[in-house]
C-alpha cells in the first residue's frame, strides 16, 4: 500500500503526516546532500509513490527545511536535496551539554538508581531539561518563522515542525512519565509548582506593566483635553 493511500481506520492528516515523516527520515542527518535518484528508490522500497515523493519535497523546500541543489557541471546535470532543519536548531544544538538529547540513555540510567531519594532527584532533572529543551526549540521555530513573508508560508512552516519534531519531545516527555510511575507522586507536584509560580510571577509582572501603560496614557489624554 502506497504511503500516499489512508489505511483502514487512518485519517487523511494522519496518512498525510507520516508520508512526510518518512521522506525527512530518508535524509542523511549530518548535513550531507542526498541524490533525487536516491530519494527515489528509498521511496519506492518504502512503498512510496514518486508523486508523493515530489509532493514532500516541494513542501519542505518551500518551507527552508530542505534546499534543493542542481549541479549543472554534472553531465546531465544532476539534482540533490539538503536537510536544513539542523540550522533551525543549530544555536540550541551548539550550547547543549553532550549527550543532553540522548533521552534513552538518561531513562536507562535513572531505573537503574536504586536509592529512591536519588532516582526522584534525577528524575526530576530529567524532567527540567526536557521541558525547557521542548522551551528552546518552540523559541527557535517562532524565531524562523518570523523569516517568512507569507503568512501561509509560516503556519505550513509550525505545521511541520510541530508535526515532525515538537511533538515527539511531548512523546518522549510521556514516555518517561510512563516508565516512572510510581516516583510521580513524589516528583510532579514541586515540579508542576515550580512551572506555576514562574507562570503568575511573569503574570503579575505583565499585568502591572500594562496597567501602569494603561493609566499612563489615560492621564495624558485627559492632560490633553485640558490644555
Amino acid at each position: 500500500m502506497k504511503l500516499s493511500a489512508t489505511g483502514k481506520g487512518q485519517n487523511p492528516g494522519q496518512a498525510e503526516k507520516e508520508a512526510r515523516n518518512k521522506v525527512l527520515s530518508m535524509f542523511p542527518q549530518n548535513e550531507n546532500r542526498i541524490g533525487y535518484s536516491e530519494l527515489a528508490k528509498k521511496a519506492k522500497s518504502q512503498g512510496m509513490s514518486f508523486r508523493t515523493l515530489r509532493k514532500h519535497l516541494d513542501e519542505l523546500e518551500q518551507v527552508r527545511l530542505a534546499a534543493r541543489i542542481v549541479d549543472t557541471a554534472a553531465k546531465p546535470p544532476r539534482v540533490y536535496y539538503q536537510l536544513m532543519t539542523s540550522k533551525v536548531f543549530r544555536a540550541i544544538f551548539d550550547g547543549l551539554l553532550p549527550d543532553a538529547l540522548d533521552t534513552k540513555r538518561w531513562v536507562d540510567g535513572i531505573t537503574g538508581i536504586e536509592k529512591p531519594e536519588l532516582r526522584d532527584r534525577a528524575l526530576g532533572d530529567l524532567l527540567e531539561m526536557q521541558t525547557n529543551l521542548l522551551i528552546m526549540e518552540m523559541i527557535r521555530v517562532w524565531e524562523w518563522a518570523t523569516t517568512f513573508s507569507e503568512k501561509q508560508q509560516a503556519q505550513n512552516f509550525y505545521k511541520i515542525m510541530i508535526e515532525s519534531y515538537l511533538a515527539q519531545i511531548i512523546a518522549d516527555l510521556g514516555n518517561i512519565f510512563r516508565a516512572h510511575l510510581d516516583a510521580l507522586p513524589r516528583v510532579l507536584p514541586s515540579f508542576s509548582d515550580r512551572y506555576q509560580e514562574a507562570c503568575n510571577k511573569a503574570g503579575t509582572d505583565l499585568f502591572a506593566i500594562v496597567s501602569a501603560s494603561e493609566l499612563s496614557k489615560h492621564v495624558r489624554k485627559h492632560a490633553g483635553k485640558e490644555s
